[in-house]
Parts: structure tokens; sequence; C-alpha cells
């Protein structure tokens, strides 16, 4: 070994005195260079997050539309096989219903001893409910085409309001829709759509509770008609079966379950809807969307 080296000092880094070098910081304009450099890496990673988080926004928005979307053509299949099962069963069952019916009748007209025309009173009786029950099962199976034109859905809404209020009893019925509030639909079906939905609030509000319509424009440029009432909405156990037929969150005997399915069905067949929207401060609504008349070619206006 060279006797000559320091052992302490690779012959690869040979010794400098400090004094060589000189202060970063005292080199001119240096630290404002590199604060500059150290915004713009923080402004791009700025800017990149803002970026990620504005995909991850959409992606998420396009998750949950997918995922409704799927949801709503599911209950819409589900609906479709239960209102063909419905039309056959209706059908199948009316025949023999008429015979029961006319049979009795024509025994009622034979015997002379009362309690025997009592009895047979009964099942003429219940064989006109169960008759009554497969036309409503019917209309909501195979309900009529409809016949869409321009009309003026606030008249349709007042007719239906002042239609409930008779049987409305000491319960208020209140009404706020816009003038030439014109809809391009089926008044008909429209007017049984609103009163599905009024005939179902008044069953659900308390003997001195009220009940109110409102009109107004949905975002995404349809009609929008809302029914609320005081009984706050159905239970949380029970939103994912609103519109199934037969299905009453009432206590038996009270409901058929096929009001609200029927006025989801007639407007989703011209091109409307209807839906339950929760509210987090108010009463909770169900919401009739009807297409706008501007969409389509204006014609004579009718109630």
């Amino acid at each position: 070994r060279d006797a000559g080296l320091d052992p302490r000092k690779s012959p690869a880094t040979p010794a400098t005195d400090d004094a060589e070098f000189a202060d970063p910081y005292g080199v001119p304009l240096l630290p404002q260079l590199l604060a500059a450099a150290e915004r713009n890496y923080r402004r791009s990673r700025r800017g990149l997050v803002r970026k990620l988080e504005g995909e991850v926004n959409r992606l998420h928005e396009l998750l949950l539309a997918q995922q409704q979307g799927e949801a709503d053509r599911l209950h819409e299949q589900k609906l479709s096989a239960l209102a063909e099962l419905a039309a056959g069963a209706g059908h199948e069952i009316n025949t023999p219903l008429a015979v029961i019916s006319g049979q009795a009748q024509l025994l009622q007209q034979r015997i002379d001893d009362p309690d025997v025309i009592k009895s047979l009173q009964t099942i003429v009786t219940q064989t006109r409910r169960v008759h009554e029950i497969l036309t409503d099962m019917m209309g909501f199976a195979r309900p009529p085409k409809p016949a869409p034109q321009v009309f003026d859905l606030a008249l349709v809404a007042r007719d239906a309001v002042a239609a409930i209020r008779e049987s409305a009893g000491d319960r208020t019925v209140e009404i706020d829709v816009p003038e030439a509030f014109v809809a391009y639909a089926d008044p008909r079906q429209t007017r049984g759509i609103l009163n599905n939905l009024l005939r179902n609030s008044l069953e659900a509000v308390g003997a001195d509770g009220w009940i109110r319509v409102t009109g107004g424009d949905a975002p995404d440029g349809r009609l929008r008609l809302a029914v609320e009432d005081s009984a706050g909405g159905p239970d949380a156990e029970f939103l994912d079966h609103l519109f199934d037929p037969f299905f009453s969150g009432r206590p038996a005997g009270r409901g058929r379950g096929l009001g609200l399915p029927t006025a989801w069905r007639l407007a989703r067949q011209q091109g409307g809807d209807v839906r339950f929207e929760p509210a987090l401060n108010g009463p909770a609504q169900f919401v009739i969307l009807l297409p706008r008349a501007e969409a389509f070619t204006p014609g004579r206006m009718t109630a």
C-alpha cells in the first residue's frame, strides 16, 4: 500500500477545500427559481387531482344511472310478466264467475225460503265483488291504448280534486297548479292516474289530515304534478314494493294494492312516470311526470 495515501480517503475522490463550494442560496435568483418550480409542481398536481376527482365523480354518476336504469328495466319486466299472468287469470276466472252468479240469481227466482234467498244473495254480492277486483286487475294488466292529445293538465287536476273532496270529510284537500299547464298525454288516463294517487293519500291520512296537489316543471323538461299529504309517506320497509301489484301497506281489507301499480303503468305507456319522492324537511310526495305539449305539434286543447 502506498504510504503517501490517506486510507480514509478514496483515490477516486480527491480531497478538496470546502471553501471552493458556494452557498446555493447565495446564487442570484436561484431561491426564487426553486420556489417557482415548487409552486408550478404543486399547481400541476392540484390540476391533475381535480381532473381525476372529476372523472371519479362522472364515473360514479354513470354507475348510479346505469344501476337505476337496470332497476327500472327489471321492475318493468317484472310488472309485465305479472300483467300477463293477471290478464290470463282474469279471463279464465270471469267465465265461471259469471256462471255462478247467473245460477244463483236463477235460484233466487225459484225458491221461496227467505234464508236460502239471503244466502244466494250473498253469493251474488261476493261474485260481483270478485268481478270488480278482476276488472281492476285487467285495468292494470291490459290498460287501454292511450290517445294522447294536447290538454290543460290544471283543469284535469282541479276536476280530480273536486271529485275527491266529496269523500274527504273533514280532511283538507288543496290544489296549487299553474294556469295553462299544458300536457301531451291521454287526459282520461291522466285523470285516472291522479284519482289513484288521491285515493291513496285519502286512505293514508287521518280524519283531520290534509292533501295538497302542486304543479311545476321537472328538471328533465316534463311537467310535474305532485300529490303530498300529512301522513308522512310509507314506511321504509315498503319502499321497494310500492308499485308491486297486490301489495298494500295498510291492514287487510283496506286496499287491493292495484292503485299505485295501475297509475304507474298508465303513466309509463304514454311517455310519463309515477314515482315516490321522499323529503327530508317536508311531506313525502307521489309525483306524476308527463310530456310537455311544446314537444309535439300543437293541437286542440281539451279537458
